[in-house]
């Protein structure tokens, strides 16, 4: 049996429509030919990780202290292969514009009121970008802190989710989860 050919071209066109030009499989491979500028999938470059349970300890917060967030229990999606689960890093596989998002959890009833920020960057530094918060002691409860940021980044960018805060004593993370995504 032979393999398929193209798809047939109708001798005329629909109505109001010009005639068929391109068989699908020359579509699909002109648009796999195209560079990935107009509109890049957000599937071809994606890094989707989470660790903890809400309970046991998974990074400690020291006082005063960068530090980066022990991400890596479960990798959910890593498309372009940027996640490394050793340094908790993902590296950019290429140029571009990212959307970038975060989750942390405090283990319950942490009792120091403290300023606590979090952010995703290439190095474990205050900048523009980083979220500061306030955290206030009530009667204890659960407390989850969230992270957004868009930004351009070259390629090779090593990006990772960080914290400090300023409470005197070490505050823990029970869970967090992390999502950097090509979207430009």
């Amino acid at each position: 049996m032979s393999a398929p050919g193209p798809a047939p071209v109708p001798s005329a066109p629909y109505r109001g429509h010009a005639p068929v030009t391109w068989d699908t499989k020359t579509l699909a491979a002109l648009m796999a030919a195209l560079p990935n500028t107009y509109a890049p999938s957000a599937k071809a470059y994606f890094c989707d990780v989470e660790n903890g349970d809400g309970v046991a300890t998974i990074t400690q917060l020291l006082n005063v202290q960068w530090t980066t967030i022990n991400v890596a229990g479960t990798v959910n999606a890593n498309p372009g292969g940027g996640w490394d689960s050793a340094t908790d890093i993902y590296t950019t596989p290429i140029a571009g514009i990212y959307f970038c998002q975060a989750l942390v959890r405090f283990h319950e009833g942490f009792g120091t009121s403290t300023n606590i920020g979090m952010g995703i960057h290439t190095s474990n530094v205050d900048f523009a970008g980083f979220q500061w918060n306030k955290y206030i002691t009530g009667a204890g409860g659960r407390c989850s802190l969230d992270y957004t940021r868009i930004a351009s980044f070259p390629q090779g960018a090593p990006l990772r989710l960080y914290a400090w805060q300023e409470s005197g004593v070490t505050m823990n993370v029970t869970r967090a989860a992390m999502q950097i995504f090509r979207i430009g």
